[in-house]
């Protein structure tokens, strides 16, 4: 689908939540040349070089760490250097596996600043925490320069303000001279609302989240049943049609 997407004179590149070092294999796969996004818009490369890394703001990584863990909140800090976890609930135990060999994972330790590795994300796991809408506006009202928002589930994200999905695609149309309304986005999750708020077309799969199914402006059948490639195989052959 991508090379004859690529006849068409469309591009195709990938936005995800995941770290570069777990996107690796599915960008070789699909020979991304395309700028991509990683990180829920922490990052983004264009083969190994990291073209922009929106990084939270000084200070914050440890402000925001040290609250958390004085509430025991499970959480996961990113940086370039290593990931830090102070408590591995099963699916941050899932992250740091899947990092384990490409990064370091360390435990976290409280008097850590972080001075000389920015952090570009913090994941929480909210399960079976009490009050934990109470937890978000008060981190509000303490750190409003930040993003906390829900990404996939129990989890949440927090980032700076530019980093997310929506506006790491907005610098990527800039750094490739389209404008968005030319963009069509594909997505599933929280953390694909605003990437579909920013994109001139945005289509949610059947079996996505609630939320991303009513902000999408058409839906296509699940990631079970190709449901992406289905869509743009009819986009191109309805685009056939139109030129003939």
């Amino acid at each position: 689908m991508k090379k004859r997407l690529e006849k068409h004179g469309i591009g195709l590149t990938l936005a995800s939540g995941r770290n570069i070092y777990l996107m690796k294999d599915i960008l070789a796969s699909l020979e991304i040349a395309l700028p991509f996004i990683t990180d829920n818009g922490g990052n983004l490369y264009q083969n190994q070089q990291r073209l922009i890394n929106n990084v939270l703001p000084d200070q914050r990584t440890k402000e925001v760490s040290s609250f958390l863990y004085a509430r025991q909140i499970p959480f996961m800090v990113y940086t370039d250097r290593a990931v830090y976890t102070n408590c591995l609930t099963e699916p941050l135990e899932i992250f740091a596996n899947r990092l384990k060999n490409k990064m370091a994972v360390l435990q976290y330790r409280d008097d850590h600043n972080y001075s000389e590795e920015p952090s570009f994300k913090i994941t929480v796991d909210s399960a079976g925490l009490n009050q934990f809408q109470k937890t978000i506006e008060s981190f509000d009202l303490l750190f409003p320069d930040v993003c906390f928002h829900q990404s996939e589930g129990a989890l949440y994200t927090i980032t700076s303000l530019l980093a997310n999905k929506g506006s790491a695609l907005q610098q990527l149309t800039e750094i490739l001279r389209i404008p968005l309304d030319e963009v069509i986005v594909f997505g599933d999750n929280h953390n694909d609302i605003s990437m579909f708020k920013t994109a001139g077309c945005c289509v949610a799969v059947k079996n996505a989240e609630p939320d991303a199914l009513a902000e999408a402006d058409d839906i296509c059948e699940s990631n079970n049943q190709n449901g992406v490639s289905r869509y743009l195989q009819n986009y191109l052959e309805s685009k056939a049609s139109q030129e003939q």
